[in-house]
């Protein structure tokens, strides 16, 4: 071999360090283009330093705003999917006068002071009041607004409150952690005015409301603006009002002094130019104040800060992790800000996919749930049903959240909103929607060759899990679905589009047997796998006093449950006395036949089902003997 010389040997180098060079870059590619990672960074929860969180909105020209847009007139979506509302535009007003670009971020109501926690979001506005609770957990601005309270009933009751302590009689409705739910508990529970077991505290205030309106409970109290609101449906009316007043505030993160003060300046150069009173005049229907009359939000010409920072409630030690999600990105189905909501033929099986990251520092686990939160019409679940989070999710993780859902038979725009809800029942984090467009069902003018489609989902679960069977047939006289080794029972001549749920327990074959014009059969089959599941639902308390009564007389029923919930169902000898009933509660209920009446309490989660049942010993009428003369 001959002997390489000097330039040679320099230019072989150069070419070795090349070469390793480029196998260095392909092999980064290559680990960016095809490893599963997932960053653990969490945007929007960046490390700000104590006081400096005005520092960081001026560098950025933009502030994010937290609020929960579920409570009108003070925020809500407008009829074309844009937020609007009495906070909302007020908070416009301030961004403007600050010179910054706002952003908002629609929240659970329950997780707004951990989105503060967190640095999810600079200061939060939703209708919250001022209270000592509170004070401890963040500052309050001023007070932009003095709310009054209002109780609404149904539209046909007689109830009349004329003062708090009216409302102990009745069975009550509030939003869970709103200042009622507290309020009520201090100042007629607490003395002994009122039991326990009739306050109902709803995640959603329009579950309230859908109880209100079936008869399960009696009252709903609200501040006085958005009950009026809800008033001038028809549906319900304002039995009581100025029983607690309520002073808002915008909320930040304790020790934000720079912040605070940019807020306060700001509010009261609004409130002496009437900036203020004429927004409560657009959105709330407050007429301005007359000369000597008090302005409608009073705020205070200063708000001294606290020698000391207040000490925190014993129930969110300083120690507890904090529940955070934010919404990355739309897996299926992107509505693009609900600006082209995609189209959906009516009664289609479709799963709507999300992408979430885990902002705050707990871990979610499979009591974490997906729960539907309300939207802009009563067909905006789409049949969705509470969905858990599967696997274990750390603090900066994505995790890809999918649910099954139908859309509406009636054609529209729909928008539905969803929240996750933690392992204790409190919502927190972005909400996430759906927005599809269903549109005008078009009739072929000649019947198509049989077309079947027959899905269920999910297919592997855990014991007592729900399954949503959905079908769709064409060109057919009958249909017929049932399980291996049941009866087949039709569903209905003409009902070729339909669903049905069921809660396997073991696994098990599902048919779909299609009946063609010509007397022929096709059957399609579907096989749920189940494994032994997790820790079903526990049933705290069920009771039903007396367990024996003549007829006519009435009993009470009572009960509390506990872990992960989907459904809490109450029935009276199968007859449905409340369906998706409130975690706690209590209801009368008159048996009118004699004999013996069984009380069922079913109680439905991710790792199964607990039902337990009560009996009543109804004893029929004696006549008395009716003297001979």
């Amino acid at each position: 071999m001959p002997k390489l010389t000097r330039t040679q040997i320099v230019i072989l180098a150069c070419m070795l360090i090349a070469i390793c060079i480029l196998a260095a870059v392909i092999c980064f590619l290559s680990v960016q283009m095809f490893w599963p990672f997932k960053s653990t960074e969490t945007p929007g929860t960046t490390t700000v330093a104590p006081g400096d969180i005005w520092s960081q909105i001026q560098n950025s020209g933009k502030i994010v705003i937290g609020t929960s847009a579920d409570y009108p007139p003070f925020e809500y979506y407008s009829q074309d999917f844009k937020l609007d509302g009495f906070d909302i535009a007020m908070m416009r007003q301030i961004a403007a006068e600050l010179d910054l670009q706002v952003e908002f971020k629609d929240m659970a109501f329950d997780g707004l002071f951990s989105a503060l926690q967190i640095n999810q979001a600079d200061a939060v506005i939703a209708a919250i009041s001022v209270n000592p609770d509170r004070e401890a957990l963040v500052d309050f601005t001023m007070i932009y607004y003095v709310g009054d309270d209002g109780a609404l009933a149904k539209s046909d009751s007689t109830i009349t409150l004329t003062s708090a302590d009216d409302l102990a009689s009745y069975r009550l409705g509030v939003q869970s952690g709103s200042v009622y739910q507290s309020w009520v508990h201090t100042n007629l529970i607490q003395p002994g005015k009122m039991p326990e077991a009739n306050l109902f505290a709803y995640p959603l205030i329009e579950q309230a409301l859908e109880d209100l309106k079936q008869g399960r409970i009696d009252l709903v109290v609200m501040d006085l603006a958005p009950a009026q609101s809800f008033a001038a449906s028809g549906e319900y009316k304002i039995a009581g009002q100025s029983l607690n007043q309520q002073k808002f505030a915008i909320a930040v993160k304790k020790g934000e002094s720079a912040l605070l003060t940019q807020l306060n300046n700001t509010l009261a150069d609004m409130q002496d130019k009437g900036v203020i009173s004429q927004l409560a005049q657009q959105y709330l229907n407050i007429a301005p104040p007359q000369p000597g009359q008090p302005t409608p939000t009073p705020l205070p010409t200063s708000t001294p800060a606290p020698t000391q920072p207040p000490q925190a409630p014993t129930s969110t030690p300083p120690s507890a992790c904090v529940d955070g999600m934010a919404f990355i990105q739309d897996l299926s189905y992107p509505d693009f800000n609900m600006t082209a909501p995609p189209i959906i033929p009516p009664g289609t099986p479709f799963q709507k996919g999300w992408r979430l990251r885990n902002t705050g520092t707990c871990t979610w686990n499979n009591s974490y749930t997906l729960i539907y939160s309300g939207g802009n019409s009563p067909y905006s679940s789409m049949s969705g049903q509470p969905t858990p989070i599967l696997g274990q999710v750390p603090p900066g993780a994505t995790y890809d959240m999918y649910i099954s859902l139908i859309s509406p038979p009636v054609p529209g725009t729909y928008q539905g909103f969803w929240v996750l809800q933690n392992t204790v029942g409190q919502a927190f984090g972005q909400k996430i929607w759906v927005g599809i467009t269903v549109p005008a069902p078009v009739f072929p003018t000649q019947t198509p060759s049989t077309d079947i489609f027959f899905d269920g989902q999910p297919r592997n679960i855990n014991s007592g899990d729900r399954v949503l069977f959905t079908w769709q047939v064409q060109n057919a006289q009958a249909v017929y679905f049932y399980a291996d080794g049941e009866v087949a029972q039709q569903s209905g001549s003409q009902n070729f589009i339909g669903q049905a749920e069921v809660y396997p327990t073991q696994t098990t074959t599902y048919n779909l047997m299609v009946v063609k014009p010509s007397n022929q059969s096709e059957t399609r089959q579907i096989t749920i796998f189940v494994t032994g599941g997790g820790n079903p639902p526990s049933i705290d308390a069920f009771t039903v006093e007396p367990n024996q009564v003549d007829l006519g007389v009435c009993v009470t029923i009572k009960w509390r449950v506990s872990g992960q919930v989907s459904t809490v169902d109450l029935t009276k000898d199968g007859t449905v006395l409340w369906d998706t009933a409130p975690l706690a509660g209590s209801i009368n209920d008159c048996p009118n036949a004699p004999g013996t009446v069984n009380y069922s309490l079913q109680v439905k989660g991710p790792g199964g089902t607990s039902q337990s049942v009560q009996s009543v010993q109804v004893n029929p009428l004696v006549m008395a003997p009716v003297a001979t003369p």
